[in-house]
C-alpha cells in the first residue's frame, strides 16, 4: 500500500504545484480507493475554495462513493463557482434515459438487445439527486443583493433534466426537499448568535462563508417578491411534468380527477359490481403513491411558498397571451420569459385542490372558478382547431373543475351571450368526439350534457341542437344531438317523462319572463317539423355510397330511430307533437324509413356473402342487426302518419292483407 508520501493526491498538494495543475492530477488519478484521502485534503477551505468549481465534473461519475466528497465542495467550495458548474452538469443528467426512451419506441436496445430501463436511469437519477443536494447546500450560501439570478439559472436548469426522469420517486423527492430548502433559504434569517467555540469550520459540517459576498447586504422588496414569483413558477413546472409523467389509469390520464370528481358528485352512477376509480386510488400502492406526491405539492404550493389561490383561479382563466402579461415576474421585467408559471401545473394543482375538498368536505363544494372562461383559455384555440389533441391531463383536470363548477353556481351560463355560450359548448363537445381516452370522452359528454340542460333559455338550447345536427362533422356528436333533444322532448312533456333528465337550475327573475315565453317550445309540432328532417334525413340514406360508410352512420341511425320509436309509441308525446301530422308533412315512412329498410336489406346480402358473414363481416352483421331491430321497433310502433300501420294499406310485415 502506498504510503502518504507516495500518494500523487497528496505529494502533488498546493504549494508543490499550482491549482490547476493539482486539479489535473486529481482528474488522472482520482480513484473510489483514494475518496477517503481527498475527503481529508478537502478540509482546506482555501484548497477547497479554488478547486472545488472543477472537482465537481471529476466526482460526479464516482458515485455513490463521491458523495461525500461532493458534500464537502458544497460547503466549502466558491459557492457562485460551484453552482454554475453543477447546473452546467444538469444540462447532460438524464440523456441516458431519453435515448433508452426513444430505443424502446424503436423496439430495441444499446447493440440491439431488449434490455430494461435500470441500468440507463439509475446512474442519471443518483447524479441529479446528489447534484440537487449538492445545490441546496450552495444556495443558502450566496450572499448577494440579487440572488434571484442564481436561482433563475438553477431552475432552468433542473427543469429539463427532471422532464428526463419525471417518472422516477427518486427525482421527484430530490426536487421536493430542494424547494423545501430553496423556501427556507428565500425567508428572513434570523440573526446570528455569537458564540466562543474555537473548533474550526470544516470539523463543525458548518458551511463556509461566500468570499464575493457584499459587505453591505440589503435585498429590496422587489427581489423577494421576484424569488417567491420564481419558487412558485418552479413548482407549477414541477406539477405539470410530474403528472404528463404518469402512466393512464381508468383510460383517463395518470391522476382520473374528473372521473372521481364525477363518483363523488354522482355515486348513484357507479357501476355495481365495479370497483369505482376513487377505490383504485385507495386500494392500489401506486396509485396511493401519486395521490401523495401531489399532496405534497400541494402543500408546498399553500404553506411553503404561500401560494394565493384567488390569484391562481384568476390567472387560470386567462388566455396564454393574457397570461404571459399579467405574470409578476413579466411585469418586474426581471426574468426570463420561460420562468413563467407553467398554465398546465396551474390546472393540475386547481384539480388536485377540487377532489381535495370534495373528499375531505361533507358539503360536497369545488373550487369558484370561472368555469367558461377556463375552458376557453385552456381547449382549443379561437377557430376551435386542435380541440381533443391537448394532453391528456390537462383536459382531465379541466373537466374536474366542470362538475362542482355546474353544482355550486349553475355553470355560469346565464352570464354569458348566446354566441359565448355556444362556443363553449362546442369546445366541450368536441372534446366529448376528439379525446383518445374513452372515460374523458364520457365525462366530456356528461358535462356537455348537463350545461346544455341546465341554460335556462329553451330557445338557446333548441339552437345548439340543431346547429350541431346541421353543421357537425362528427357523427358522434349527432348521435349526442338526438339525445339532448330527446331529453329536451321528455322534459317538456311532464315530470313523469323526464325524471331521468338533468334538473333545471332555479330560474332567476331575469329568466322568468324568457322562459315563460318558450317553455313550450320542445313541445310544440312546429320545432319538431322544423328539426325532423335533421334528425330524420333522407338525403344521408339516399347518398350512402358504400358499406363502410353506412356502418359510420349507424350509431346515428340507431338513435334516431329510437326518438322516432318513442315519439310513435308514447301517447302523451304522439297528441302533444301531433307526431302523425308531422310524419305525414314530411313523408317520412317513405322519405327515411323505407329507403333505410332497403339499404339495411341490400348490405347484409353483401356481408353475407363474405366468407359467409365471418371475419370482419361477423361484426358489421352485429351493426346491422341492430338496425333491423330498431326498424322492426319503429314499424311495429306505427310510423304512419294517418294510419299506425305501415306498407300498402298499413299492413304490418307477416300480416294477412285486409280485405274491404
Amino acid at each position: 500500500m502506498a504510503t502518504s508520501d507516495e500518494n500523487p493526491l497528496i505529494k502533488a498538494l498546493p504549494p508543490a504545484t499550482d491549482y490547476l495543475t493539482y486539479l489535473t492530477i486529481v482528474e488522472y488519478n482520482l480513484t473510489k480507493e483514494r475518496l477517503p484521502v481527498l475527503h481529508g485534503i478537502l478540509q482546506d477551505t482555501e484548497l477547497t475554495s479554488n478547486i472545488g468549481w472543477d472537482l465537481v465534473q471529476i466526482l460526479l461519475p464516482l458515485l455513490p462513493e463521491s458523495e461525500e466528497c461532493l458534500h464537502v465542495v458544497a460547503k466549502l467550495g466558491n459557492p457562485r463557482e460551484v453552482i454554475l458548474k453543477a447546473t452546467e452538469l444538469l444540462e447532460s443528467v438524464g440523456k441516458e434515459a431519453e435515448d433508452y426512451d426513444e430505443e424502446k419506441e424503436e423496439g430495441r436496445g444499446k447493440d440491439g438487445q431488449e434490455t430494461g430501463p435500470t441500468s440507463y436511469m439509475l446512474p442519471s437519477v443518483l447524479q441529479f439527486t446528489t447534484l440537487l443536494r449538492v445545490i441546496s447546500i450552495l444556495h443558502p450560501r450566496i450572499k448577494t443583493k440579487q440572488p434571484s439570478r442564481f436561482l433563475a439559472t438553477t431552475i432552468e436548469a433542473i427543469l429539463p433534466a427532471y422532464a428526463r426522469l419525471g417518472h422516477s420517486p427518486s427525482a421527484t423527492q430530490a426536487v421536493l426537499s430542494l424547494m423545501d430548502s430553496l423556501s427556507r433559504a428565500n425567508r428572513p434569517q434570523l440573526p446570528p448568535r455569537v458564540s466562543e467555540s474555537t473548533v474550526p469550520l470544516a470539523s463543525t459540517g458548518e458551511s463556509a462563508p461566500d468570499p464575493e459576498a457584499s459587505s453591505t447586504l440589503i435585498v429590496d422588496e422587489d427581489e423577494s417578491l421576484l424569488q417567491s414569483s420564481l419558487l412558485q413558477s418552479f413548482l407549477t413546472h414541477v406539477t405539470e411534468i410530474y403528472v404528463d409523467s404518469l402512466p393512464p389509469v381508468a383510460d383517463s390520464s395518470g391522476m382520473a380527477w374528473s372521473a372521481r370528481v364525477y363518483e363523488i358528485l354522482h355515486p348513484e352512477k357507479i357501476v355495481p359490481f365495479r370497483i369505482s376509480v376513487v377505490s383504485q386510488f385507495k386500494e392500489n400502492a401506486d396509485l396511493r403513491e401519486r395521490d401523495e406526491t401531489v399532496l405534497q405539492l400541494l402543500n408546498r404550493a399553500q404553506y411553503g411558498l404561500s401560494l394565493d389561490w384567488g390569484e391562481v383561479m384568476w390567472t387560470a382563466k386567462l388566455p396564454e397571451s393574457e397570461f404571459l402579461k399579467h405574470s409578476e415576474m413579466a411585469h418586474l421585467g426581471l426574468s426570463p420569459p420561460s420562468l413563467v408559471a407553467s398554465r398546465g401545473g396551474i390546472m393540475y394543482l386547481l384539480a388536485a385542490q377540487t377532489l381535495l375538498r370534495l373528499l375531505d368536505s361533507t358539503e360536497k363544494y369545488g373550487l369558484d372558478v370561472l368555469y367558461p372562461e377556463t375552458v376557453r383559455s385552456y381547449i382549443g384555440d379561437s377557430e376551435l382547431d386542435g380541440i381533443g389533441t391537448e394532453p391528456l391531463p390537462l383536459i382531465d383536470s379541466v373537466l374536474a373543475l366542470g362538475f362542482p363548477a355546474l353544482h355550486d353556481d349553475e355553470g355560469h351560463s346565464n352570464k354569458m351571450s348566446d354566441v359565448d355560450f355556444h362556443k363553449y359548448l362546442q369546445r366541450l363537445s368536441l372534446l366529448s368526439a376528439n379525446t383518445p381516452a374513452s372515460n374523458l370522452r364520457f365525462n366530456a359528454h356528461v358535462l356537455t350534457s348537463a350545461i346544455l340542460h341546465a341554460h335556462p333559455s329553451p330557445q338557446i338550447r333548441y339552437n345548439f341542437i340543431r346547429d350541431t345536427l346541421q353543421h357537425c362533422p362528427y357523427e358522434s356528436l349527432k348521435v349526442s344531438a338526438v339525445g339532448w333533444l330527446k331529453d329536451e322532448i321528455l322534459a317538456a312533456a311532464g315530470p313523469k317523462q323526464s325524471d331521468h333528465v338533468t334538473e333545471r337550475p332555479r330560474e332567476s327573475k331575469q329568466d322568468l319572463t324568457t322562459t315563460q315565453a318558450d317553455s313550450t317550445l320542445f313541445s310544440k309540432p312546429e320545432t319538431l317539423l322544423d328539426i325532423c328532417l335533421l334528425v330524420f334525413p333522407s338525403a344521408a340514406v339516399r347518398d350512402l355510397g358504400d358499406i363502410p360508410e353506412f356502418l359510420l352512420q349507424v350509431p346515428f341511425f340507431l338513435a334516431s330511430l329510437n326518438l322516432l320509436y318513442l315519439l310513435c309509441s308514447s301517447v302523451v308525446l304522439r297528441e302533444k307533437l301531433d307526431v302523425s301530422r308531422v310524419i305525414d308533412l314530411v313523408g317520412l315512412d317513405a322519405e327515411f324509413v323505407m329507403p333505410l329498410v332497403q339499404v339495411t336489406g341490400d348490405f347484409k346480402e353483401v356481408l353475407l356473402g363474405q366468407d359467409g358473414g365471418g371475419g370482419d363481416a361477423g361484426a358489421a352483421l352485429a351493426d346491422i342487426e341492430l338496425l333491423e331491430d330498431a326498424l322492426g321497433r319503429v314499424r311495429g310502433a306505427g310510423v304512419s302518419g294517418s294510419d299506425k300501420r305501415v306498407g300498402t294499406g298499413g299492413q304490418l310485415p307477416g300480416e294477412p292483407a285486409v280485405e274491404t
